[in-house]
């Protein structure tokens, strides 16, 4: 809509979901859309990986955010009949932590995405930070029952 010249729907009360990518268009190179992406993986349970399986038997929900230079990921039980995370502390069940600074998005195997760094101490407060992300956006899903 930015891009077009349309008007900001919240100016006129119309509640739309989405992210212009106007900035990318701008300066391809510097412009940010947003300060993280988010992603979920759903798992039967930690050592089952078949894709194939209804969502009322999910045990098992990884919750992942990207920001620049690193990936954080939270693995939580999961509520099947509630079809919600169960984010108390005592609920979750691995954390991982990956270093991307230096990776330059190419094809080429880098490095930091193989190192778990999560119990580093030096990271403590970067995992702290990461987490809470993760726990705002799970808060922010609606839940269907």
């Amino acid at each position: 809509m930015e891009l077009a010249g349309l008007p900001d729907p919240a100016t006129l009360d119309q509640a739309l979901n989405g992210t212009s990518l106007g900035p990318l268009f701008k300066d391809p190179l510097h412009g940010k859309v947003k300060e993280a992406a988010f992603s979920q993986f759903a798992k039967i349970s930690t050592f089952d990986v078949d894709p194939k399986f209804t969502r009322n038997m999910t045990n098992i929900m990884g919750y992942s955010v990207r920001v620049s230079e690193w990936r954080y990921t939270a693995w939580f039980e999961f509520d099947p009949v509630r079809l919600v995370p169960k984010t108390e502390p005592e609920h979750i069940l691995g954390r991982e932590l990956y270093d991307h600074r230096g990776d330059t998005g190419m094809w080429l195997d880098y490095p930091g995405e193989n190192l778990n760094l999560v119990q580093r101490d030096e990271h403590a407060e970067l995992v702290k930070d990461l987490h809470q992300r993760v726990l705002g956006y799970i808060r922010l899903k609606p839940v269907t029952l």
